[in-house]
């Protein structure tokens, strides 16, 4: 679980989803006595990176759950080996929540 404190909490989303709330945990793939880069692993070296959103993600917000017949994920799992070289995974199993309270947010990541 992730905390933090969030004053700023995002309330308009219609205008952008590029400036909103984001936080994200980064894995190596590989077992290896010294840790990948932290700018997103290096060539031959991958990552595994599980982002959340707080647009479309937040715990009660409306869109969190469905909107347009489409089901939104709150976390996204991605992969990358180095700086610009972000891709989404084929097979999405991480999943999360983020709850806004108190101008504090929770985050929990699970697969």
């Amino acid at each position: 679980m992730l905390e933090w404190e969030d004053d700023s909490r995002d309330g308009n989303f219609e205008h952008s989803s590029l400036y909103v709330g984001r936080a994200a945990i980064m894995f190596p793939v590989q077992a290896s006595k010294e840790p990948p880069s932290l700018t997103m692993g290096e060539p031959g070296i991958p990552v595994n990176i599980w982002q959340w959103k707080s647009i479309g993600g937040e715990k009660g917000q409306p869109g969190a759950k469905q909107k347009a017949g489409f089901v939104y994920q709150t976390v996204e799992d991605l992969n990358a080996e180095g700086y610009s070289t972000l891709t989404y995974q084929s097979l999405q199993n991480a999943k999360g929540t983020g709850i806004g309270e108190r101008k504090k947010m929770a985050l929990n990541f699970q697969t």
